[in-house]
């Protein structure tokens, strides 16, 4: 093996934008949404979550809300993941009626999400639409890259990755708050399996020596 292989894998998961666990004074923020559609310039917000963590540990700081889209309904794809029906939607706050509440739980924190790229896009944008300042990016860890990384050529999404860490979901239907419980457990699963990955290079490297 060569002797730059530590590095090269503690300098790949780096790059791709995960600070994995530090142990800092500054927490940690899970997050997921749920949205009307996939598409990052016209849909919308339909549902936010995130909870806060610290040294990979549960605080008791929740958000979650639902929100009303109008005048953009949810599109039958997007129904037929998560189930929130633009009837039961219709009667939720709007966005800007919530976001200061979340603008104060996650203000100088680092922000969790699988496929990042997707959810500080939505989130941004819902922002951007009520004149308010967009998250930086460097304050986001992407999981799915962090996966990507661990798991090169498989299989990443929460459903994979529960499956390959057998834990059970019981829940049929997407939902942001659910999606931020299961990523939590696999966000330190990952993060213990990073650093035996680094452990196991060291010792290879040791012994070849």
């Amino acid at each position: 093996m060569p002797l730059n292989s530590l590095n090269q894998l503690n300098n790949k998961i780096t790059n791709s934008n995960t600070k994995v666990n530090q142990t800092t004074s500054v927490g940690e923020i899970v997050i997921d949404t749920e949205t009307t559609g996939l598409d990052l310039k016209h849909d919308r917000v339909v549902e936010l979550a995130a909870i806060e963590i610290k040294n990979g540990k549960r605080t008791s700081r929740i958000f979650h809300s639902y929100f009303n889209p109008f005048p953009v309904k949810v599109n039958d794809s997007a129904m037929a993941i998560h189930g929130l029906t633009n009837e039961f939607l219709s009667t939720k706050p709007k966005f800007e009626e919530r976001v200061d509440q979340f603008l104060d739980l996650i203000k100088n924190q680092q922000l969790i999400a699988h496929n990042a790229t997707f959810d500080s896009t939505m989130i941004n944008n819902e922002l951007k639409r009520i004149g308010l300042a967009c998250i930086p990016t460097n304050q986001w860890i992407d999981t799915l890259k962090l996966a990507r990384t661990l798991f090169p050529g498989k299989r990443n999404s929460l459903a994979a990755l529960c499956k390959r860490y057998k834990l059970k979901q019981e829940r049929q239907a997407h939902s942001a708050i659910g999606d931020c419980e299961t990523l939590l457990t696999l966000y330190n699963l990952m993060c213990s399996d990073k650093t035996k990955a680094i452990l196991k290079l060291s010792n290879d490297q040791f012994n070849t020596n």
